[in-house]
C-alpha cells in the first residue's frame, strides 16, 4: 500500500518537472514506471512474507523446545514455569486440566480441533505414539468435547502450571495400567480410582480376585452377570430402590441378588473390609458392563 502511494508521488513530481513538450513521453513511459514500482512492491512483499514465515518457524521451534523441556522435567523450576506461561499466554498460578492418551492414530483431527478452540489449549505428541494436552480450568470442560470417542484420561483441578507435568505423567500411568479396559471417551481418573487400584492389586496378587471369580462361576452365566450388575449398582448408589430402578427389577430381586452374591463369594457387604474387596472386584470386572463369560479373565 505504501509503495503504491510512492507511484503517485513520483508521478506527481515528474508532472511538475516536465515541460509541456514532455507530455507525450510521460504518457508512453507511464506503464514502464508503474511496472518498475509494482515490481519493487511485489519483491518487497515477498521478502517480508518470507522473513515473517522464517521468524514464525523459529518461534515455533523455540516454543516446542520450551514445552519439551517443561513436560520432561520432574519438578520444573520457577523460571521454567514463567517462561512457558509467557510463551503460551498462561497463568503460572492458575488451575489446569491435564489430559493424556496412548493411541494417537485414533485422534483424527481432535487435537487440532481443541487447539482451534483456544490458543491456551496446549497439545503435545510423542514419538512413542502417546499424546498430552492441558488447558486452563477457566475453559471448563469444553475442550473435552473434542475428545468424544477417544480413549484417554484426564485430571481436573491441577493446582498451578508447575504441577501440570507431574499430573500428565499420572494420567499416562493410569492409561497404561487400564489398557484395553479404558472407556471409549475421556475418563476422570479421580472417579475411576477403584479401577486403577483393582488392576494394580490383581497384578500384584493374582489370586485375590481369582478366588471370588471361581466361586461366582458356580452360578449360571446369565444370572452371574445380573448379580454383578446389581451389586455394582448397589455399592455405587447405596440405595436398594435406586438399584432396582437402574436394573429394571423389583427391590426384592435386588435383595435376593445381594444375598446370592454374599453366599457365593463369602463377602458380607455390611463388613467394611469385604465391601472394599467386593467394590474393587466389581470395578475390575466391569460392573454393569460385564459381558457374558467375562469372568474367566477377571
Amino acid at each position: 500500500m505504501v509503495i503504491s502511494i510512492d507511484f503517485q508521488v513520483i508521478w506527481q513530481l515528474l508532472c511538475e518537472l516536465a515541460d509541456p513538450a514532455d507530455d507525450s513521453l510521460l504518457v508512453r513511459k507511464v506503464a514502464d514506471l508503474w511496472e518498475a514500482v509494482d515490481g519493487f512492491r511485489r519483491a518487497t512483499e515477498e521478502k517480508y512474507h518470507a522473513e515473517a514465515m522464517s521468524m514464525a518457524g523459529e518461534l515455533a521451534k523455540e516454543r516446542e523446545a520450551l514445552l519439551r523441556d517443561f513436560l520432561g522435567s520432574t519438578v520444573p523450576s520457577e523460571p521454567a514455569v514463567n517462561s512457558v506461561a509467557k510463551a503460551f499466554g498462561l497463568d503460572p498460578g492458575g488451575g489446569y486440566t491435564a489430559c493424556a492418551g496412548l493411541e494417537r492414530e485414533r485422534l483424527g483431527g481432535a487435537l487440532q480441533a481443541m487447539e482451534s478452540f483456544s490458543k491456551r489449549v496446549i497439545t503435545w505428541t510423542d514419538a512413542d505414539d502417546g499424546w498430552m494436552v492441558f488447558w486452563p480450568s477457566d475453559l471448563q470442560g469444553a475442550p473435552l468435547r473434542g475428545l468424544e470417542g477417544v480413549s484417554c484420561g484426564y485430571l481436573d483441578g491441577v493446582d498451578g502450571l508447575g504441577r501440570v507435568p507431574e499430573s500428565l505423567r499420572v494420567v499416562r500411568s493410569f492409561m497404561r495400567v487400564v489398557g484395553d479396559r479404558a472407556d471409549e471417551g475421556p475418563m476422570d481418573i479421580e472417579e475411576r480410582w477403584a479401577l486403577l487400584v483393582s488392576l494394580d492389586l490383581s497384578a500384584a496378587i493374582p489370586s485375590l480376585f481369582a478366588g471370588i471369580s471361581d466361586r461366582l462361576s458356580r452360578s449360571r452365566s446369565q444370572e452371574r452377570s445380573r448379580i454383578i450388575e446389581t451389586v455394582g449398582s448397589y455399592m455405587r448408589t447405596g440405595s436398594v430402590s435406586e438399584t432396582a430402578r437402574e436394573c429394571f427389577c423389583h427391590r426384592n430381586t435386588v435383595l435376593n441378588r445381594i444375598k446370592a452374591f454374599g453366599e457365593l463369594t463369602s463377602l458380607d457387604l455390611n463388613v467394611p473390609g469385604d465391601l472394599a474387596l467386593a467394590y474393587l472386584f466389581v470395578e475390575k470386572a466391569g460392573g454393569s458392563l460385564v459381558a457374558e463369560g467375562a469372568f474367566g479373565s477377571v
